[in-house]
This record gives structure tokens, C-alpha cells and sequence, in this order.
């Protein structure tokens, strides 16, 4: 066990500046001078702990001018709709330097649930995926597979918008159990995939005018699916439960 024990510094394992910045790295991209300098005069238990709980505490980066902006808005305005884009990267980089771990998580999040900007083209709708991974990229995994599923940018980049009742497109539903939550050939077969595809149907977007998610009631399949050998009318809760 004693190798799990809290760090205790001593004169072989002296609290100095590469442990430092070792730990900064950990939780970040690293520190600068001052946090360096700081953080040799402080406890390293107090700090680590401070650190963290302050991250867990920090609000969510503020919403830009632009975060509604539907196509109608950027209207012959492709210069500005660039621009906005160039603001928001600008904003991560910003991020990144004052909240390492939140932007560390956001990342890694990213490469977990991977949507495409190219494919659903739209500010307002990378601005919301950007959003929910900083909400829940330190909270609970459930309720944040079940806000990505709604999410415009993934409900356009896996499909999930043409989803419908007599039609349904089962790419989101197999990459929900196979990339997001169980893992490939893990536990789940292809009766699921349909099972799964029909119960998150009538979720709507318009990537072209670039307006919000809706729940179109008509488009939703409301016949019996049989998953994971229950049978119900099932739908978008009923699933991630």
C-alpha cells in the first residue's frame, strides 16, 4: 500500500520545483513561473487539493455573442462566420492556459464522443458541443451520453436527425453501444442496434438553417422493441436507463 499513500515531502522526495511541475502537467498543460513559485511555498497536500476542487468549482466558459446564431444570422456573412470560429478557438487556447485539467478532460472527451465540424457546419451547434463537454466533463457519465444524444453536431454527424419511424438509421445507436458506453461485440447484438435505433427516433434538427433540437412526436417510432431481451415501448430515456 505504500505506494498509494499521500505524498509526504522528505530529502530524498523533496516538494520542488520539477515535482512541481510534474503535477501541473498532470492536471494541465503546465505552469508558469508564478504558479511554480507559489507552489513552493505552499503545503502539497493543500494545494493539490485546493487545485482541484477550485477546477470542479470554475464556471463554464461564457457563452459568445454568436452561441445562438442560426444560418439566417450569418446570411452572406461568411467572413463573419469564419471569424466567430477563429474567436472560439481562441477561446480553447485561452482555456487551456487557465484551466488545464477542464480543458485536459474537454479534450479527451472530444476524441471519445467525435463529431466533425466540416460535416454539421454550424457555430451555434459547435459552440453547444463545446459546451456540454465542459459541463460533464467532470460529472456524471450517464447524463452526459444522454445530452450528447441530443447534442445538434452528433445528431448530424452520426445521423441521428434522419432517424424516423418506417425509416430508421441505425449508425448512432450502433456507435452508442460500440464506441461510447459497452464496447465493440460487448454484450449487445444486432437485434439490439435496431432496437436501440427505433426507440431514439424523431430527435430533429436542420443543419442547414442551423436551428435548435426538437422532438418531432410524428417522426417518433411508438411500436414495441424488444432490447437486451425486454420488450417495451421504448424511447430516448427509456434507452440510456
Amino acid at each position: 500500500m505504500a505506494g498509494i499513500q499521500p505524498y509526504q515531502p522528505s530529502l530524498s522526495k523533496p516538494w520542488d520545483k520539477q515535482r512541481i511541475i510534474h503535477f501541473y502537467r498532470r492536471i494541465g498543460y503546465g505552469p508558469t513561473p508564478t504558479l511554480i513559485n507559489t507552489a513552493l511555498l505552499s503545503d502539497p497536500i493543500v494545494l493539490i487539493e485546493s487545485t482541484l476542487n477550485s477546477i470542479k468549482a470554475r464556471a463554464l466558459p461564457a457563452s459568445p455573442i454568436w452561441a445562438n446564431y442560426t444560418a439566417a444570422d450569418y446570411e452572406n456573412t461568411d467572413d463573419l462566420k469564419f471569424e466567430h470560429r477563429d474567436q472560439f478557438f481562441d477561446t480553447i487556447h485561452a482555456d487551456m492556459i487557465s484551466d488545464g485539467l477542464r480543458s485536459k478532460l474537454v479534450m479527451f472527451w472530444h476524441n471519445h464522443f467525435v463529431t466533425q465540424l466540416d460535416v454539421y457546419d454550424c457555430n451555434n451547434y459547435l459552440w453547444n458541443y463545446y459546451t456540454i463537454l465542459n459541463r460533464y466533463c467532470l460529472g456524471n457519465f450517464k447524463l452526459f451520453v444522454q445530452e450528447i444524444g441530443k447534442c445538434p453536431a452528433m445528431l448530424v454527424y452520426l445521423n441521428g436527425n434522419q432517424n424516423e419511424v418506417g425509416n430508421p438509421n441505425e449508425n448512432y445507436a450502433r456507435e452508442l453501444m460500440e464506441l461510447f458506453t459497452m464496447g465493440e461485440n460487448n454484450g449487445y447484438t444486432q437485434n439490439d442496434v435496431v432496437g436501440v435505433a427505433k426507440s431514439l427516433t424523431g430527435w430533429k434538427c436542420d443543419m442547414y438553417a442551423c436551428t435548435n433540437v426538437y422532438f418531432d412526436n410524428a417522426k417518433f417510432d411508438k411500436t414495441n422493441k424488444t432490447i437486451f431481451g425486454k420488450t417495451g415501448s421504448w424511447g430516448f430515456n427509456e434507452v440510456h436507463n
